[in-house]
């Protein structure tokens, strides 16, 4: 998997030309994705290695 991109079912991440993040969020049917505390923390975790990658 690419460094910069982070994907589960229902959710995606990635670097931008180096210059944003983009967040998709959404699952099949229109609903908000909720997530679990252990996901949002590894999601935290990538966006701050992003930042301070990028900054």
């Amino acid at each position: 998997m690419d460094k910069d991109f982070y994907q589960t079912d229902d959710f995606a991440m990635w670097v931008e030309d180096e210059s944003s993040i983009h967040i998709k969020a959404i699952t099949k049917q229109g609903d908000p994705v909720e997530l679990s505390f252990d996901e949002v923390e590894l999601i935290m975790e990538k966006l701050i290695e992003w930042t301070r990658r990028y900054r």
